[in-house]
This record gives structure tokens, C-alpha cells and sequence, in this order.
């Protein structure tokens, strides 16, 4: 069931159910102010499937190792097996992919603030500030420039501390 349901979600552009729900729950039903708790929620609510793919895969993978059958045969119960067996091998690769999903956060921002419809306007953003910048980019090309290459190189380096942190992390990468 959590399979069919992930895969019915990945099939519907999350970009777009993102700026619905920023414009329904901020302008429309005025749930959360137009900002931060706002696209927190549709980033959330948007890009779940990852996580719930990666978690349910290697549970069902960790649920089949010998460590998990002995304590099984000993009569330990399932909850004790989840918290003492299969979460504490799962979080290796949730963290990888926890800080994966940093930079998607952050491009999601810097997106949604180039649309209009991110943080307001007192409050800084790379995607806000192309966006002023883009009008005036035959004059002035660096208010354009300077945003983007500094979302560039942000977005480059949590990459890079994601793939670091799966070369530590995962056993099957060291020789």
C-alpha cells in the first residue's frame, strides 16, 4: 500500500502541488504566514517519497538480516527489534539522505522566491534577488550573477558534505 501510494505521488509534479499549496495555506486560508512555515509545509508535504522510499527499503532489507531473526527466535518483541536492531543500522543512509535533501530544500526556496511567492520582502533570498536582478540584467548582469552563483556554490558544498558523509558512513564504500 505505501508503495502504490509513493508511486501515485511521484507521478504528479511537485513544483507545481508546492506553489498551490504556498498560495492556498499563506493567501488563501491564511493558515501560516506567507514565509518560512509556509514552504516548510509544502516542501514537506512534497517531497516525503524520498525519505519514505529509502526508510521502507532498507527495512524490509534489515528486517532479513540473521541479527534481526536471532532476536526474533528469542522472543523479543517487534518494537524492541525496531529501536534496538533496525533503526540504529537504517540511520546511516537516513542521514545521507537527510542532508540530500538540504539543498533540495534550499533550491525549493530560492524557486519559489523567484516565482513570488517565498519569503517577503524584508527577509533575503537568493531566488528573490535574481528575480530583482533579472529585469536589469542587460545593465547590470551581476545582480543576477552574484545570487545565483552563490546558490550555486551553497547547493555544490552540501553535495559534497552528503557525499562525504556516505563514504564514512557506509561500510561497502571502504577498500
Amino acid at each position: 500500500m505505501i508503495s502504490f501510494l509513493i508511486n501515485l505521488w511521484y507521478g504528479i509534479p511537485d513544483l507545481l502541488v508546492a506553489m498551490i499549496l504556498v498560495f492556498v495555506l499563506s493567501d488563501a486560508l491564511h493558515v501560516f504566514p506567507r514565509g518560512i512555515p509556509s514552504i516548510v509545509v509544502a516542501f514537506a508535504l512534497t517531497r516525503w517519497m524520498d525519505m519514505a522510499r529509502l526508510v521502507r527499503g532498507q527495512t524490509l532489507a534489515l528486517r532479513e538480516r540473521e541479527f534481526v531473526e536471532a532476536a526474533r527466535s528469542i522472543g523479543t518483541r517487534n518494537f524492541w527489534i525496531v529501536g534496538r536492531h533496525i533503526l540504529p543500522n537504517a540511520l546511516g543512509p537516513i542521514i545521507v539522505q537527510a542532508t540530500f535533501a538540504v539543498p533540495a530544500a534550499i533550491l525549493f526556496e530560492a524557486f519559489l522566491s523567484f516565482l513570488g511567492l517565498g519569503l517577503p520582502p524584508p527577509t533575503p533570498s537568493w531566488g528573490a534577488m535574481a528575480a530583482d536582478g533579472y529585469h536589469a540584467m542587460e545593465i547590470a548582469p551581476h545582480i543576477v550573477v552574484a545570487p545565483t552563483i552563490a546558490l550555486s556554490l551553497t547547493l555544490m558544498a552540501f553535495n559534497w558534505v552528503g557525499d562525504g558523509l556516505r563514504d564514512a558512513i557506509d561500510p561497502r564504500m571502504k577498500r
